[in-house]
């Protein structure tokens, strides 16, 4: 089959024919209809995740077909349409054991338990082995070249915003970076909640979006003074920062009610995030943060999407020979929602 190849960490992928992948008794063989490409790629790529072993297939935002079952596999048939969760959990460990799956205490050793796109193959590729009991079955109405980007873009949005911000209705919410990848996925699922939306981002183009699929107020943190002047109160329930700026966050946290939460999503590596110490105790404030998603979570977001309620936001569409200049684009920040791969 074809793939990208990480051959080397800080180089680019090159297009190389490998051995297909092989099915095992209980897992599922995909041919990839569409693939995602997440910032988290170029982490990878840069070589901070440690547990990603060279030569390297990455991608974990998947949709396809099923190719292939494996002997002890029920419920799919090859040609079903499905998209996959990319942690699969050791559901032994203890967090396993408290429903805790996305923070699984095996995933980054890559045996027992991984991830794809991470320690095990993943989806920029033409096949791809997925274990059966991460995959979701989807309708033959379903989007299948954008609802590739629901394992991540849009279930770790839902799964900051329903498992550890505890949204509600008539709450009052900020997003920061709301035209990004996962931020203009969170607007969606936050105005299905009855939240009132405030997008943060850059720049008039993202905002617009983030104002078109629901947020109730944009604010530019490019336009001098608009953030400082939002920012005169505490007056939110929560904020959910999928920017991870150290410069913005403080601010935000700043307009959080006494008993408010504030969710970290977004980060960089070695950057450290200024805590105000002080009014965090004052106000008691929960500063929480989330990492990707549990099945149940991508469930919510799969039935999100075919009931309407949430529009995956698809950037551009690439052959998988454009890898390359898909990475460039995300890492420029050049179109809002996700850049998808389409084999």
């Amino acid at each position: 089959m074809k793939a990208m190849v990480l051959r080397r960490f800080n180089e680019r992928l090159t297009m190389e024919t490998i051995a297909d992948p092989v099915c095992g008794p209980q897992d599922l063989i995909v041919s990839v209809a569409a693939c995602g490409v997440c910032a988290t790629d170029s982490k990878i790529i840069a070589g901070h995740v440690r547990s990603t072993r060279l030569p390297h297939v990455l991608g974990h935002e998947i949709a396809g077909f099923v190719a292939a079952t494996g002997a002890d596999v029920e419920g799919f048939r090859v040609g079903d349409r499905i998209c996959a969760h990319f942690c699969v959990p050791c559901f032994e460990c203890d967090n396993c054991r408290r429903g805790r799956t996305n923070i699984c205490l095996a995933l980054s050793d890559g045996n027992t338990a991984g991830r794809l796109g991470f320690e095990w193959p993943g989806g920029y590729a033409e096949l791809v082995r997925v274990p059966a009991h991460v995959a979701v079955p989807l309708p033959e109405s379903a989007p299948i070249e954008e609802i590739c980007i629901c394992a991540d873009a849009v279930a770790t949005a839902y799964h900051a915003l329903h498992a550890r911000l505890g949204i509600a209705a008539r709450q009052t919410v900020i997003l920061l970076g709301a035209g990004g990848g996962l931020g203009i996925h969170a607007v969606q699922i936050a105005k299905a909640a009855g939240a009132h939306v405030i997008a943060v981002d850059r720049g008039d183009t993202r905002l617009q979006l983030a104002h078109d699929l629901g947020a109730d107020e944009t604010v530019d943190t490019a336009a001098a003074g608009a953030w400082e002047r939002r920012l005169g109160r505490r007056f939110v329930d929560g904020v959910v920062d999928f920017a991870g700026s150290a410069e913005i966050g403080p601010a935000a946290m700043r307009a959080v009610k006494p008993g408010g939460r504030y969710v970290i999503v977004g980060y960089r590596y070695g950057e450290i995030f200024p805590l105000p110490w002080q009014a965090s105790v004052s106000f008691e404030l929960d500063v929480l943060g989330a990492r990707g998603s549990t099945m149940a979570d991508l469930r919510a977001s799969v039935a999100l999407i075919l009931s309407g309620q949430v529009r995956p936001v698809i950037g551009a569409r690439l052959p998988l020979d454009g890898a390359n200049e898909a990475l460039d684009a995300v890492r420029a920040a050049e179109r809002p929602g996700r850049v998808v791969l389409v084999p």
